[in-house]
């Protein structure tokens, strides 16, 4: 067995007693598009999935704190971790924290510290703790077991639609689809597997043409979860060998792709988890059915749902 898909496995194996097999939910039986529910996940994000692996899978002395940086949801899937296995955690992130996140964060007691204008300023001063202290770290998108947990989605995927043509997935630091394609590929191999990033945050879509990672600037969005001026080599790597394309979607898509899901469906989700929607919405992808697009998180703040619907259109 391919010891990608292997490390997929066994992430199963590690936190399946601990997180929900979400369902694959289609709201509309006239379209064959179905939505992976990982907004309906504990904590309200798929990353809890790689978070657990990765702590699970250490052998660290238990006094030892986890370490991590996160623009959220990351940092929430750590502290879950943590506390499943009575361990303390550390997370480090931006001043421009989602405040349902930071909330959240703070319900679970873990040491918070906001730092930074962005996720790559908190990563690098979480980094550089982590370091000084001799503390593990746990990476949001380029630990491999982390790759592995996220990868979980995709057996759940293939198990539920094998029949499945066309898989849409959000793209931040790259760790989500790296894991998804991993699976996918191995167990499907003709399915199509496209990412899609904010015009706000596109550091995949760049570091793809370039053919290496590099800095892109970053601007405000609703997808925050998405936000980051670099990937990194490994996801790259995985990016460039299983996913088929990456595009880029409108913040004023994002909007409405959230506002869409909520009227239509009445699900409530964050800008990071509708850019697959959105992509669809501008024409970005050709629809091959059945489809799915990964949902992957419900942590938006009340007061930013309140404001996008007030606003006319």
């Amino acid at each position: 067995m391919d010891s990608l898909l292997a490390g997929v496995l066994a992430a199963r194996q590690t936190i399946a007693p601990y997180i929900y097999h979400t369902p694959l939910a289609q709201p509309d039986p006239r379209q064959a598009i179905y939505y992976k529910m990982e907004a309906w996940q504990k904590t309200g994000s798929f990353k809890i999935r790689g978070a657990l692996n990765a702590i699970l899978s250490r052998e660290v002395p238990q006094d030892l704190p986890f370490v991590a940086a996160s623009a959220g949801n990351h940092g929430l899937g750590v502290a879950f971790a943590a506390s499943i296995s009575q361990r303390a955690a550390h997370i480090f992130v931006p001043k421009t924290v989602s405040p349902a996140k930071l909330e959240a964060l703070h319900a679970f007691g873990v040491k918070v510290t906001l730092v930074g204008e962005d996720y790559d300023e908190a990563e690098a001063a979480a980094m550089h703790y982590s370091q000084e202290m001799d503390f593990p770290f746990v990476h949001a998108f380029a630990d491999p077991q982390v790759i592995f947990g996220q990868g979980t989605i995709g057996l759940e995927i293939a198990m539920s639609l094998p029949s499945v043509q066309q898989v849409l997935v959000p793209v931040g630091g790259g760790g989500l689809i790296s894991g998804v394609a991993i699976a996918l590929k191995h167990l499907l191999p003709g399915v199509e597997i496209i990412g899609i990033q904010s015009e706000a945050s596109p550091a995949m879509v760049a570091a793809l043409r370039k053919g290496q990672v590099v800095e892109t600037p970053v601007q405000p969005s609703l997808a925050d979860g998405l936000a980051g001026r670099f990937v990194h080599p490994t996801t790259l790597k995985y990016t460039q060998k299983y996913v088929d394309e990456v595009v880029l979607v409108q913040e004023e898509t994002i909007k409405a792709a959230i506002k869409n899901l909520l009227s239509q469906f009445k699900y409530v989700v964050e800008g990071s988890a509708v850019v697959g929607l959105a992509a669809l919405m501008e024409a970005k992808v050709s629809l091959k059915t059945p489809c799915v697009i990964v949902l992957t998180g419900s942590n938006i703040a009340l007061k930013t749902l309140q404001a996008l619907l007030e606003e006319p259109g």
